[in-house]
């Protein structure tokens, strides 16, 4: 494990957006999907601005986590530390700062959160922090030619959802 350097966890606010992208499209290229824009950004911070975190280090943001909640259900949405951070504990942290926020007065007790199946780092990676593995979810989707058929702009309905 990397020495871990001076983070601190914060409440992530607007500013911090433009990093939460950049590590954002770093952490998530090698699955081919299109970067998060601002806009998706934007929506998932809007969902549950409490249950979202940053990691800085010398005003850096070096790490970001998302988390809402449906009704009594806690929701851990998309999180990445920058690759030059990952091994320092940060990503534990993070997911730490998350969960207290959703346990807090007991308002969740139950906490899901979605990852690639063939991911065996992050599956591991939860599977430490004390989650098991339930039943996988599909994803289904339609592809939508005519407008008419369905809205202009997709928005996200999940933090960790993007076309």
């Amino acid at each position: 494990m990397k020495m871990t350097p001076s983070v601190t966890i914060e409440e992530m606010r607007e500013d911090d957006f433009g990093d939460v992208i950049r590590i954002d499209h770093l952490a998530f290229r090698s699955y081919n999907l299109p970067p998060r824009t601002r806009k998706n950004i934007a929506y998932a911070y809007s969902v549950n601005p409490a249950g979202c975190f940053t990691a800085k280090h010398d005003d850096s943001t070096v790490g970001f986590i998302f988390s809402r909640t449906w009704g009594s259900i806690g929701w851990l949405g998309t999180f990445g530390v920058d690759e030059a951070y990952r091994g320092a504990g940060i990503g534990k942290r993070l997911l730490r700062a998350a969960r207290a926020g959703l346990q807090e007065n007991e308002r969740c007790p139950v906490i899901g959160l979605e990852t690639p199946a063939e991911s065996g780092y992050n599956i591991g990676f939860y599977r430490r922090a004390g989650f098991r593995i339930i039943t996988p979810t599909l994803i289904v989707e339609k592809e939508i030619t005519d407008a008419r058929e369905g809205c202009q702009e997709i928005v996200p309905p999940a933090a960790g959802w993007r076309r």
